[in-house]
């Protein structure tokens, strides 16, 4: 296998796996529909940079470590529930009352929240790190040079960063968003209650 058609491998692998909605796909959504296209953005910032740093992770071998220390990778799939499940309450808790003239006034939440509130839900997502270790497992041959492993890295995270940016930008045209926000109280509290989904069925799965 060439060098660019590895590279072209691991990004379609990768490409494919983000096209499933998940809390990622959720988050943005809602932070772009609520407030701006510009904190939607902010948000997948926060997704792509985390995404960054579990490929370096992946590529210096984490597997290595989750392996001796199982119980670490057991409180980090925790927190990420846990903090799943409390944003999607507080979601849902939150659409009660709203209406659209409420979030005009409620007003924006700043770029370095809107980073965070990506970067937190990223993080403790531990699925993206583990795929990733085992899609460089299984196809980058142990010669594979340094500068190649940093291409990838940087290509993986811009992968999700175009997806979700182009979500984002598609949930701000004007047409979408003003059928949206027209249910928006449904649309938040349907997103709260995916978010605890996403988070109720890492905690199940972490007792079986």
């Amino acid at each position: 296998m060439t060098t660019f058609t590895l590279i072209l491998t691991i990004a379609l692998i990768d490409f494919l796996s983000i096209l499933t909605p998940g809390q990622d796909f959720a988050i943005v959504t809602r932070n772009a529909l609520k407030y701006s296209k510009k904190i939607g953005y902010y948000t997948v910032l926060g997704i792509g940079f985390v995404t960054f740093c579990h490929c370096l992770l992946a590529m210096a071998g984490l597997s290595i470590l989750i392996s001796q220390y199982p119980d670490a990778l057991a409180l980090i799939k925790t927190l990420g529930a846990v903090y799943l499940i409390y944003l999607g309450h507080h979601f849902v808790k939150n659409a009660k009352n709203l209406t659209v003239e409420e979030s005009k006034k409620s007003g924006n939440i700043s770029k370095t929240e809107a980073f965070k509130m990506g970067a937190i839900a990223n993080v403790l997502n531990i699925e993206p790190l583990l795929a990733f270790v085992s899609v460089f497992a299984i196809l980058l041959p142990p010669e594979t040079s340094l500068g190649i492993k940093l291409l990838i890295c940087f290509l993986l995270p811009l992968n999700t960063m175009l997806w979700l940016g182009l979500i984002a930008n598609i949930f701000t045209m004007k047409r979408i968003q003003n059928f949206l926000k027209k249910h928006l109280k449904t649309l938040e509290q349907t997103i709260g209650i995916v978010l605890i989904f996403f988070g109720s069925k890492n905690l199940i799965s972490l007792k079986k």
